[in-house]
């Protein structure tokens, strides 16, 4: 999207989303540490409804990814231009390049001038292994620009309904997402990704969300949590019942639930916050669209050991143990500030890109 013509309600839900991102972050690499394998209070049967506080955020990062999919069938599924994949590609890269120097050189730095473990250390290897999503969303430009905008150009809405009902099938089904993983690993979340962008393309080519209510969107929404916490509860009670069938010996072990982009779950809340947020009329934020653009730039910058290292320095689990109030209230705020420091690092970006253009342009006019 350009800026003149950016939606703060997409540039909003894009916030959102990178934020859910951060959240689940930070439980995997942080608070999962330190519960697994641990004999840190929590891990008793007494506190197992607490811990459904991580088992939903667990959900966050994958909504997240599938948000930004979706936001980006929406807005490019009529490209068919494939110089633009040289944008992207120079867009991506510029960015990726820029984060990986930075916190290259601020772990260096703070290493200097605290001389505090390197286990945090960061190099440039960084720059190839920052963030998976990356590489998959690429891949899922690619495919568009080379011929999935063209074949969808050309269905109408019947047959854009069977190949999405098809794909969607296929990556769903147990035996046939099998058998794509088995072709190639990472195959199944692609060929999900590339129904997110086709899902989000024939929403706004055929408008099929115009004339349902929002409330059916927050029902499906609110039963499809619904249903996670009832499995999540159901599954750590038979936990509970073998550990005590077993006499209760040794440290009853909390676990933490685990899911996939294609779970039909994930894939309902994420295609029912979409629906939301696109009804939203808060006409164009140039705030709203500055965070907004800043988003790649802060997934780029918070999922490393340095920002592990920094999640650490609290004990989440003892936080959960004294007050669930308190550790949702820290856990978000963890996130806003992590995702103000990718906002930070966004704006010396542009300032930089700002320099190095109209210095190049000055080197090329004295030439």
């Amino acid at each position: 999207m350009e800026n003149k013509v950016r939606s703060s309600n997409f540039e909003l839900l894009r916030i959102l989303a990178l934020l859910m991102i951060i959240l689940d972050h930070i439980v995997i690499h942080c608070m999962n540490g330190q519960l697994v394998g641990s004999q840190t209070i929590l891990n008793q049967p007494m506190f197992f409804k607490r811990m459904q506080l991580l088992n939903i955020a667990m959900t966050f990062g994958y909504i997240g990814n599938n948000i930004f999919i979706l936001i980006s069938g929406y807005f490019l599924i009529s490209k068919t231009d494939k110089s633009n994949l040289l944008k992207t590609a120079s867009k991506l890269l510029s960015q990726q390049g820029f984060a990986a120097t930075i916190l290259v050189l601020l772990t260096a730095s703070v290493q200097i001038i605290k001389k505090n473990s390197i286990s945090w250390l960061l190099n440039i290897d960084i720059f190839n292994n920052m963030a998976w999503f990356v590489g998959f969303y690429f891949m899922i430009i690619v495919i568009a620009y080379l011929f999935l905008n063209r074949f969808l150009a050309k269905l109408d809405m019947n047959e854009y309904l069977i190949f999405l009902a098809v794909l969607f099938v296929f990556v769903e089904m147990g035996w046939t997402g099998e058998m794509i993983e088995s072709i190639a690993t990472g195959l199944r979340v692609l060929l999900n990704g590339v129904f997110l962008f086709a899902l989000g393309g024939f929403i706004h080519r055929f408008e099929p969300l115009r004339n349902i209510k929002v409330y059916i969107f927050f029902i499906v929404l609110l039963l499809s949590y619904g249903l996670i916490y009832i499995s999540n509860y159901n599954t750590t009670n038979v936990n509970i019942a073998n550990y005590i069938a077993t006499g209760s010996q040794g440290v009853f072990q909390q676990s933490i639930a685990t899911y996939a982009n294609y779970h039909i779950g994930i894939e309902l809340i994420s295609i029912s916050l979409f629906a939301i947020f696109m009804r939203l009329h808060i006409g164009s934020s140039k705030i709203v669209n500055f965070f907004g653009a800043a988003t790649f730039m802060v997934y780029l910058t918070h999922d490393n050991t340095f920002f592990y290292a920094i999640w650490s320095r609290l004990n989440w689990i003892q936080i959960l143990v004294n007050s669930p109030v308190k550790f949702v209230i820290a856990h978000i705020g963890m996130a806003i500030l992590t995702f103000i420091f990718g906002v930070i690092l966004y704006s010396l970006y542009l300032g930089l890109s700002k320099i190095i253009k109209e210095n190049a342009r000055r080197i090329f006019f004295l030439q």
